[in-house]
């Protein structure tokens, strides 16, 4: 008995709704990372319009740091919390809300009289730009495949170093024509667009017909209690490979936040006697690096179906690359640009290889706060290592004449960054215990906490 045959229309329906939902995912992941872009232009406002704060707030260089401080501990201390707040409630409407902090900080901040004021205001932009650094990888999680995860983490990241970079000259562009208070009341208005465009075309789940549409409560959150939260926090931190994966990425963050942000510039002046600006540019190069070593990092562990072994390869090159960097003696300064844009590339590994360890090696429903719970012990080496490199600077040589961009010694330089190579070896070893995911993530586990 001859089949029907399947009317023609019937096919060219079907591939353009996998079209239509495919486009769809895109935007969805596309606008939420747009939210990491604006979070990092504003976090890096205080460094470009540094100068003009410091005649109209009177603000000095230890208030000028103060500002980086105050939004990053907010920032640190509410991942975890953000995570839960997305697993019971959905990022979409938790999103849109914190980008309204975000704007409104901006707006603050540029309406400060008084350094109260400012602090205030950054310590709003931190609170906002903690959820950008779970919301936009828990929607990748739910909108696409598990073997695309570690490239769209990778893509998170580039990101966040294209709103670092593209937003230093933005606004550097912006300053040649309004004041800094004009810049921050525009950066406001950019962020109450972006907050209206998340709420109108992000949403917490793919819809029905969607390859990965699942059957969830209104809008597609978990709608979790209290106690279910608890517990997945519970589960998260009982087991030793989240701490694992979260000291590999602290001690591999740890370099591009003590050195390449902070510590490169004065370091190539001590070395090679050249200008701030030449300086500069040589340590921007890591950020190229960063930007292109994410998404690559990203594909190849997805490839090859493995984490471990990319995390292993990309620390321990990293490794060789710093060694090289400050330990080998005769190195031209015209090789400093390759080998720290060789530094950003395989750091770049961190944003993509450390979130689809996190997401693959616990339950769907916990994968907000795994997320959190990564990126506040990912981002602990930032806050703690660029103090501590200034305090081994100032036991090696003492402080810093005022007036001098660095009076410190190669030899100091040495003794103090030697904390960057030792945690890299620890990042490698934390690696090598590690077990392997291979790209896939567990079932869901099917218990709940009143049963234990």
């Amino acid at each position: 008995m001859n089949e029907p045959i399947p009317h023609p229309s019937h096919a060219d329906h079907s591939s353009q709704r996998k079209s239509y939902f495919l486009l769809y995912s895109w935007l969805v992941f596309l606008v939420a990372i747009c939210f990491n872009a604006y979070d990092a232009y504003l976090r890096v406002t205080p460094s470009v319009t540094s100068a003009s704060l410091r005649t109209d707030l009177g603000i000095s260089e230890q208030g000028l740091g103060a500002l980086m401080t105050f939004y990053f501990v907010p920032f640190v201390l509410l991942q975890i919390p953000v995570g839960l707040l997305i697993d019971r409630m959905g990022p979409r409407r938790l999103l849109a809300l914190a980008v309204l902090l975000s704007a409104t900080g901006s707006f603050l901040f540029g309406a400060a009289t008084n350094l109260s004021m400012a602090y205030s205001a950054r310590i709003l932009i931190g609170v906002g730009g903690a959820f950008p650094g779970v919301g936009p990888i828990y929607l990748a999680s739910r909108w696409f495949p598990a073997r695309y995860i570690g490239a769209l983490a990778g893509l998170t990241g580039t990101s966040t170093v294209v709103g670092s970079v593209g937003g230093q000259a933005l606004l550097g562009f912006l300053l040649d024509s309004m004041t800094w208070r004009a810049a921050s009341y525009v950066a406001a208005g950019l962020g109450l667009l972006l907050s209206l465009l998340i709420f109108v075309l992000v949403r917490d789940n793919p819809p029905e017909g969607h390859p990965l549409h699942r059957a969830k409560s209104d809008d597609g959150a978990d709608r979790q209690t209290f106690a279910e939260a608890m517990h997945h926090l519970k589960g998260i931190l009982s087991r030793p490979d989240n701490w694992l994966n979260g000291i590999w990425g602290s001690l591999t963050l740890m370099p591009m936040l003590a050195f390449a942000s902070l510590w490169a510039v004065p370091y190539l002046i001590s070395v090679y006697k050249v200008s701030d600006a030449v300086a500069a540019t040589a340590a921007s190069t890591a950020f190229i690096g960063l930007a292109f070593g994410g998404p690559t990092a990203g594909l190849l562990s997805d490839s090859v179906k493995s984490r471990r072994i990319p995390m292993i390869v990309f620390a321990s090159a990293a490794l060789v690359d710093i060694l090289v960097i400050v330990y080998v003696p005769g190195i031209p300064f015209e090789a400093t640009y390759p080998l720290l844009f060789l530094l950003g590339f395989c750091l770049g590994s961190q944003g993509s290889l450390v979130f689809a360890v996190a997401l693959e090696i616990n339950p769907p429903s916990s994968s907000g706060v795994a997320i959190g719970f990564t990126q506040a012990l990912s981002n602990l080496g930032g806050a703690v290592f660029p103090p501590v490199i200034g305090q081994l600077l100032y036991l090696a040589g003492g402080p810093i004449a005022e007036g001098e961009t660095t009076a410190h010694s190669v030899g100091d330089f040495k003794f103090a960054l030697a904390v960057i190579p030792a945690g890299l070896v620890v990042a490698i070893i934390a690696a090598l215990i590690l077990r392997e995911s291979y790209g896939m993530r567990i079932a869901e586990v099917q218990e709940s906490p009143e049963g234990e």
